[in-house]
């Protein structure tokens, strides 16, 4: 008789035990999945800022490219206007 209640008692133990580590187990898989869904909204937060606030390289670099050829275009026609300056002055001289 002894021996069934020991045997009882020894599943029941087994039991709550059980019962502990599966609702630990639970309780850290839950804690891990909401851990993970902040992350993915920390991730699509910085998805939608970064644009807004940083310049990716080869758009900069376009850009920078654009600007150069946009300030060459322009000394070139300063120098040519300047030229036919000199130009107008040398023939008033002339005559």
């Amino acid at each position: 008789m002894e021996e069934i209640l020991l045997s009882g008692s020894l599943g029941v133990v087994f039991g709550i035990i059980s019962l502990i580590v599966a609702v630990a187990i639970r309780g850290y898989f839950n804690g891990l999945g909401k851990r993970i869904s902040e992350v993915a909204t920390e991730l699509q937060t910085l998805k939608e800022s970064l644009p807004k606030e940083y310049v990716l390289k080869d758009d900069h670099d376009k850009d920078i490219k654009e600007l150069k050829d946009a300030i060459k275009e322009l000394r070139k026609e300063i120098r040519e206007g300047f030229k036919r300056l000199e130009d107008k002055l040398d023939k008033k001289a002339d005559r």
